[in-house]
């Protein structure tokens, strides 16, 4: 009898990073009506610590965007200087991100940053199902 819900927005803060994309990330507008466990897919991370974390009730967004810049060096990217979350996951009061690097490149070569495939399993916080 649970519910999942998944909402989805458009990147939020692209146009001040440099990219052409449309500023839509209308987390509210989005997210109503909704019930249920909601988890939020927004290409973009950015925002998460000052749009989601204690203002919505979203305890899942998942991310992509970084590509941790298609470099990992001793465990820093280059998409550190950019990002505060820039991939794995981040945990603040009960919300998780979760910043996928992804498959594909923008430049022909990846070095240290392999390819991503993430699988998340939910599990009810009930034990007793």
């Amino acid at each position: 009898g649970d519910k999942i819900t998944i909402v989805g927005i458009d990147n939020i803060k692209g146009s001040v990073q440099g990219f052409s994309t449309i500023d839509r990330g209308e987390i509210k507008k989005a997210a109503e009506g909704t019930e249920g466990f909601r988890i939020l897919l927004s290409h973009d991370p950015s925002f998460w610590e000052t749009d989601i974390v204690g203002k919505t009730e979203i305890p899942l967004t998942l991310s992509g965007h970084t590509h941790a810049a298609q470099i990992r060096v001793f465990g820093w990217n280059p998409s550190s200087l950019m990002f505060s979350q820039t991939d794995g996951r981040y945990d603040i009061g009960g919300q998780t991100l979760y910043v996928n690097i992804g498959l594909g490149c923008t430049a022909p070569f990846r070095l240290g940053a392999n390819p991503e495939i993430t699988v998340i399993t939910l599990k009810t916080a009930d034990n007793d199902r």
